[in-house]
């Protein structure tokens, strides 16, 4: 917590500093151009947009409630650290900081509590608009309002998502193992699966990951109920399973269209005419309809013979052919081939509105039973269940990117959809009972209500203190994670 001046007595910001402008604008000029030298501008910028409005939506939580319950607000920061830009309205400074990633609302009373906490007073100075004058309750109401505002923002996004309609990428759609090793055995294709059927449902859970899936038949018997979508029709029926090494299996892969998503300008394939939107139809004289990674890189394997490599590329109704050294792809694909989407049709005004009041809480739940699954199974890794910001801004901003490719609509409404499940998420995290969360405030307060006495600066900043090292904790692993995801 920063000490607060008088706004009458206050220097200049020290972020208002010419120099340091001219140095925080050069170092993000030059993360620009390394970001776009590495195509991953438009993905972080989108991540980054959809972040900063979930926390601007949470923090005017937090400050209309400050200010509706007579308590003074000194800053409203969009990002933390040093201040960039901003304005002053009423005493309050409106200010843009250097990292995008988070916000606060900076309250009158945080240099009283400084104060106290010096002199190791017993109390808090009560200091007309602080917030350490007003009653619990109306401490309680602005720490639940940031969370309050999220899920109302959630509700209203999911709602317009569903009301103009959009696709989402799925790692659903499957093809029979056989199609790509003859000599592997299909329960699954002799029960009915056909190649290009996205699996929905499985012993009558909704499905949205390849791993769900992957779950579901190992924790079956002989049977599995499923329903796929099959040219956009529901198709529902029994899927045989078969035990092999102790693993049950159905004999299935995931596969992936054959349509060209990116391609790396510098790269051998695109000097030799492959361009996004092409679509790869045969390999050395060998047709596909789709891939599994796993197959396409076997195919593009320095190892394999012969070291040239013949692509059949279809753009629209031109056929061309290139020829590729084989040898020259050692480690990864110059390309991108694109996911399956899963068509969201628009709905009705009731339908779009149910999806909105009904979604939030079904990712809340779905959040906290990966949380329950982690700590069951220790074995499990966390970087297979657990994303950070690092991972959440380039995954939220590539397929909102990946949607616009197909569609204003689809763009925006994917926008809105991944926005609200954040919004959603954020919204129950910061609700829990951890010390220097909302959640951890509240408790606190009830505490303070119950015993009819406020505790002391000291107690209440080892409190804060106790939650600050958890969260910071939690945070080096988690942002560990996304890095090690990178390298």
């Amino acid at each position: 917590m920063s000490s607060q001046l008088p706004a009458s007595s206050q220097s200049k910001p020290s972020g208002d500093n010419p120099v340091r402008k001219v140095i925080f604008g050069a170092l993000l000029i030059a993360g620009a151009i390394t970001l776009a030298f590495n195509g991953f501008l438009i993905p972080v910028l989108l991540g980054l947009l959809s972040l900063n409005l979930v926390v601007l939506i949470h923090e005017s939580g937090h400050y209309i409630a400050a200010r509706k319950t007579g308590v003074e607000v000194l800053v409203f920061s969009i990002g933390m650290g040093p201040r960039l830009f901003g304005f002053r309205r009423k005493g309050i400074d409106y200010r843009v900081s250097l990292f995008p990633v988070g916000g606060y609302v900076r309250m009158k009373g945080e240099s009283l509590f400084d104060e106290a906490l010096q002199k190791n007073d017993r109390t808090i100075l009560e200091e007309p608009g602080s917030l350490f004058n007003v009653t619990p309750f109306k401490r309680i109401v602005i720490a639940v309002a940031g969370a309050g505002f999220n899920l109302i923002s959630a509700v209203i996004f999911f709602f317009i998502a569903y009301l103009i309609g959009f696709s989402t990428p799925t790692d659903l759609a499957v093809a029979p193992t056989p199609y790509f090793y003859p000599e592997m055995r299909s329960t699954a294709q002799e029960s009915g699966l056909e190649a290009g059927d996205i699996i929905i449902e499985a012993n009558g859970a909704e499905l949205h990951t390849y791993m769900e899936l992957v779950n579901q038949i190992k924790a079956s018997g002989e049977f599995m109920p499923v329903t796929v979508l099959r040219n956009g029709e529901k198709v529902s029926f029994e899927m045989e399973l078969f035990k092999e090494e102790d693993t049950t299996k159905a004999g299935l892969v995931g596969i992936m269209t054959t349509e060209i998503g990116s391609v790396d300008r510098r790269s051998p394939a695109y000097k030799a005419g492959m361009r996004k939107g092409d679509f790869i139809t045969a390999i050395n004289g060998v047709e596909f309809d789709f891939f599994t990674w796993s197959y396409l890189f076997s195919q593009f394997g320095s190892e394999s013979e012969p070291e040239s490599l013949i692509l059949t590329l279809k753009d629209n109704d031109e056929i061309k052919t290139i020829e590729l050294d084989r040898t020259l792809f050692k480690e990864s694909l110059p390309f991108s081939v694109k996911t399956y989407r899963i068509r969201e049709g628009r709905q009705g005004f009731v339908p779009a509105l149910w999806e909105g009041i009904s979604l939030p809480a079904r990712w809340i739940w779905n959040n906290f039973s990966g949380m329950a699954k982690i700590a069951k199974d220790p074995e499990q890794k966390l970087s297979d269940n657990v994303a950070g910001p690092i991972m959440i801004t380039t995954g939220i901003g590539q397929m909102v990117k990946e949607a616009f490719s197909e569609g204003f609509t689809d763009g925006l409404g994917n926008f809105l959809q991944l926005t609200a499940v954040i919004s959603s998420i954020i919204a129950i995290m910061n609700l829990l009972p951890i010390p220097a969360l909302d959640g951890g405030m509240v408790v606190f307060m009830l505490l303070e209500w119950i015993r009819k006495k406020p505790f002391s600066p000291k107690v209440f900043f080892r409190y804060q203190l106790i939650g600050f090292a958890v969260i910071m904790g939690l945070a080096f692993l988690i942002i560990s994670t996304d890095i090690s995801k990178f390298f």
